[in-house]
């Protein structure tokens, strides 16, 4: 993660080489030659194996840890890290690393419009990610022209998670733009919402889908969804994400995001970005709109 290339130049991939390589085991058990620990031959690479100390970047970075555990210092935090977690890092941000032993994790950095939305963005478990940073691991890209296609890969992927799942418009008219603006949060009916803004129910549902082109209860419903998958993405659990976006249990909001997109609940727990990446919210609804 120190490298100083976007992503990992060649180098030793895993803890064990090859055994005719291993020169000797320390009485500790550690792999070592006469004078240093195997993880520190290859100096590009060692960050890899043995961690490093404060430092930051000029762009940002995606931290992923390959395997066993670590600990990541960073914005104030001490924060212990496992296999498959990621962090995405902010330019300027100082962060250090530390590993247990068996711990490995790399650092990929990226391209200057690729930011995390605060000083650092802790990211949820997601397969298509996990792929892509073996695959950076496994091909050890070196040389500009070889590191910019898993570059762009990671643009696109971590770009991908800011933006908002479903689309939606707000309304011009003012009492159904402030009603629009509750609806995500909010536990009162439309009746109730329209009410308030006064205003009849029809006339609210008319308004919706004059202006944003889908009713209203279908704005309501993908504005909690966007929410609970905003929430998803910064690394929260399934429950807490239902609970944010007015749920009742994970499995309520994986029935309800299910019913949106057409993806089978099985599907959306196994790999619930892929699954929707499949699925664009515009071709998805199969009438259920």
């Amino acid at each position: 993660m120190a490298g100083r290339a976007a992503v990992p130049g060649p180098a030793h991939r895993t803890r064990r080489d090859r055994r005719s390589a291993i020169p000797e085991t320390s009485p500790g058990g550690a792999l070592s030659t006469a004078s240093l620990p195997l993880g520190a031959v290859v100096p590009q690479n060692s960050p890899r194996l043995l961690g490093h100390g404060p430092h930051s970047h000029d762009v940002s970075e995606l931290v992923y840890v390959v395997a066993g555990r670590a600990r990541l210092d960073v914005d104030g935090a001490r924060v212990p890290l496992s296999a498959r977690d990621a962090v995405w890092i902010a330019p300027g941000t100082v962060h250090a690393m530390r590993y247990e032993s068996g711990g490995m994790a790399f650092g990929a950095l990226l391209s200057p419009g690729t930011r995390p939305r605060g000083p650092v963005q802790f990211l949820a478990p997601m397969p298509e990610l996990d792929r892509l940073m073996i695959t950076i691991l496994g091909a050890a890209p070196s040389g500009e022209e070889q590191i910019r296609p898993f570059r762009s890969a990671l643009d696109s992927l971590l770009g991908a998670l800011d933006g908002e799942h479903f689309p939606l418009l707000l309304p011009r008219h003012p009492a159904a733009r402030r009603v629009a603006r509750r609806l995500a949060t909010s536990e009162e009916t439309l009746q109730e919402l329209a009410f308030h803004e006064g205003i009849s129910l029809r006339q609210l549902q008319r308004l919706f889908l004059e202006e944003t082109g889908v009713p209203a209860a279908t704005w309501r419903r993908r504005s909690r969804l966007n929410v609970a998958l905003r929430s998803l993405r910064g690394g929260s659990s399934t429950v807490v994400a239902a609970h944010r976006a007015r749920y009742s249990s994970g499995a309520s909001l994986l029935r309800a995001l299910s019913r949106e997109t057409g993806v089978p609940p099985s599907r959306l727990v196994q790999d619930l970005w892929g699954a929707l990446r499949e699925a664009p919210p515009d071709e998805a609804c199969q009438g259920l709109c």
